[in-house]
Formats: structure tokens, C-alpha cells, sequence
């Protein structure tokens, strides 16, 4: 009879989160998390935008004063854009994600990479980029599943030593139940990608904002893939 009277005396389960049940702080925060982290480790976020603001600027300079018919304008700039990612594949992740791991790395050795690493990425890459596709011929229905997935897919790779397929499955296992959180990161990025779209004919400034924008995102999202780490159950 004791035990029944209580259980009436608590309130509904429904009411009230599982007594281990981890908070996020949500999207806004992280951003905040991630501006905050970059300003306390400065050097390398001024040179990775330094560099791919110089050779994108140089690269539209070099194309427009060429002899190039100007259909193909759209391709050359886009294949230029393509090798600068590719160049900076491992920096790009592993910045990021040294700054939600509260590592202070220096410009070198973020740029240090092996072989092995670098084939892992490129590859991994290719998957985000095929599931991406995947999902916006669906129109957009299996970008609600695959979108974690991508944003999260290459962190594992650098964090964990994972290849390709052990990358896509942690980025599973991770998101299974926290699509919204990464839909979230994802969904307030699109306010300045807009402003780096309207603006990217704007000479220099395009050139400067987009790599500051995708820096911010990604950092952003490499926080949450370590709270996800930390809080999401093997």
C-alpha cells in the first residue's frame, strides 16, 4: 500500500524528463560555443580565411581577364573551389574539432596529415556529397535522415581514426535520435550563407565572408558531434 500511494504522489512520467536524460543547451549556444572557442585560438581561423579568401579572389581575377568563353566561367571557378577543399580537407575538420575538444593546435600541426587520413576524408567526402545528392532528388524527404549524417560523418574520421564506413556508422548511431539538434546547427547557418550568396559578386567581400561563415558552422557542428559523443549511449 505504501509503495501505491507513492507512486500517486508522482507526478506523470510524461511531465517530466528521464532522471539521466542529458540537456542540450541547443543551437544558439553552440554557436556561441564555437565563436567563442575561435577567438581563443585565433592564429589558425585568420589563416585559413587569409589563404582562402587570397586564392579565391585570385582565382576570379585570373578567370575573368582570361580568354575563357564565359559559359564555362561557372565550372573553372567551382573546379578552383573543389582543389582549395580538397588542400584543406584535414585542416578544416581538424581545427573544428581541436577547438569543441578545447585543444590549442598550432597552424602546423593542423596541416599535419598522413596518407591514410587524407584517402579516409576524401573518401568520406564523396559519401556526403553522393548522400546530399541522394536526398535532394528526393526532394528534400531523405535529407531529413541523411543531413545529420553528413554534418556529422567526417569528425569521426579525424576524431577516432575511422574509415568511410565506421565514419557513417557512428554518424548513425550519434544522430538516430538527434536529428533536430543537428537539423538546428544546420538551419541557422542558412541566414548568413544567404548574406555570403547575395554578396559573393561583391569583390573581396564574398571572397572573405564564405570561408568565416563555414568555418563557424563547422566548429559549431563539431561541438555538437562532441556533445553527442559524450551524452548519446554506445
Amino acid at each position: 500500500m505504501t509503495s501505491t500511494s507513492e507512486s500517486e504522489d508522482e507526478a506523470p512520467s510524461f511531465y517530466k524528463h528521464p532522471p539521466n536524460e542529458p540537456q542540450w543547451d541547443g543551437a544558439f549556444a553552440t554557436y556561441g560555443q564555437a565563436i567563442k572557442a575561435i577567438k581563443q585560438n585565433l592564429s589558425p581561423a585568420l589563416f585559413y580565411v587569409a589563404i582562402l579568401a587570397a586564392i579565391n579572389i585570385a582565382a576570379n581575377l585570373l578567370i575573368d581577364k582570361s580568354l575563357v568563353v564565359k559559359s564555362t566561367h561557372f565550372v573553372e571557378q567551382t573546379t578552383v573551389e573543389v582543389l582549395v577543399i580538397l588542400f584543406f580537407l584535414p585542416f578544416s575538420v581538424r581545427y573544428p574539432l581541436a577547438l569543441a575538444k578545447g585543444e590549442r593546435l598550432t597552424i602546423g600541426q593542423l596541416l599535419r596529415s598522413s596518407l591514410k587520413l587524407y584517402i579516409n576524408l576524401i573518401i568520406t567526402l564523396i559519401m556526403v556529397v553522393l548522400l546530399y545528392l541522394v536526398g535532394s532528388l528526393t526532394l528534400g524527404i531523405l535529407l531529413i535522415w541523411f543531413l545529420p549524417w553528413c554534418l556529422l560523418m567526417l569528425l569521426p574520421v579525424v576524431d577516432l581514426g575511422y574509415g568511410p564506413g565506421q565514419a557513417f556508422a557512428e554518424a548513425r548511431r550519434l544522430s538516430v535520435k538527434n536529428k533536430g539538434k543537428a537539423w538546428a546547427v544546420f538551419g541557422i547557418s542558412l541566414i548568413p550563407s544567404l548574406a555570403v550568396a547575395l554578396l559573393d559578386h561583391v569583390p573581396v567581400v564574398g571572397s572573405l565572408l564564405s570561408p568565416i561563415v563555414t568555418l563557424v558552422f563547422y566548429t559549431a557542428a563539431a561541438f555538437l558531434y562532441i556533445w553527442l559523443r559524450q551524452n548519446v549511449a554506445e
